[in-house]
């Protein structure tokens, strides 16, 4: 094997240690799943890197090898867009369930009113960014598969910021949230001191 064999492979997997597997991790802890196709991608990997180890022991040539690497390579690329998608699709339903939880709570008090503001932008965004990920992959003169790659990356790259603005602002809407509760009970309480009163009033 050739000292620019072995960077590939060193190259295949830090980027496996430094961006398939985060990704993995993420999609894990937010769905308690784990993707079936990006399973079948690491599996495929260390398929061609199991061979790759038998091709070198063996003294094969170096073009075998080469496509070993080069199909190893791709497998994780497809991992990676694989993770792509389901990330989008998971930080919609984060997003949607957000807002579910918070239908009853007057986020406008959060941030001087810029947090519902700049949280609709940033979701228009991320969607926008994924409806033109999905036309062009759906769009049959798209030729050339990095391009797909590549929309399907900026969509999770608009994702990822709706994500951390969400989980940075939690700690303000929870606040909001109990402020404007004390506020309900503290109206209930006297909406209820005067009924009590009035009756009061009424019995003397």
């Amino acid at each position: 094997m050739t000292d620019i064999q072995k960077e590939r492979i060193k190259n295949l997997l830090e980027n496996y240690s430094s961006n398939l597997k985060p990704m993995i991790i993420a999609l894990e802890s937010e769905d308690s799943e784990y993707p079936v196709e990006v399973l079948n991608e690491i599996r495929a990997i260390l398929n061609h890197l199991s061979r790759i180890a038998v091709l070198d022991s063996t003294g094969s040539d170096e073009e075998i090898i080469d496509l070993q690497i080069h199909d190893a390579e791709g497998h994780l690329k497809r991992g990676l867009f694989d993770c792509f998608k389901y990330s989008c699709i998971s930080i919609d339903d984060k997003y949607r369930r957000f807002r579910k939880d918070t239908r009853n709570v007057d986020l406008g008090v959060v941030d001087n009113g810029e947090f519902p503001i700049e949280l609709s932008k940033k979701y228009t965004a991320a969607k926008n960014a994924l409806t033109h990920a999905r036309l062009v992959e759906n769009d049959p003169t798209t030729n050339d598969s990095e391009v797909v790659y590549e929309q399907f990356q900026k969509a999770y790259v608009e994702y990822t910021a709706l994500s951390n603005y969400i989980d940075a602002s939690i700690a303000k809407v929870e606040r909001a949230k109990h402020k404007q509760t004390a506020q309900q009970l503290i109206s209930y309480g006297i909406g209820i001191a005067g009924i009590v009163f009035g009756i009061i009033q009424l019995v003397l």
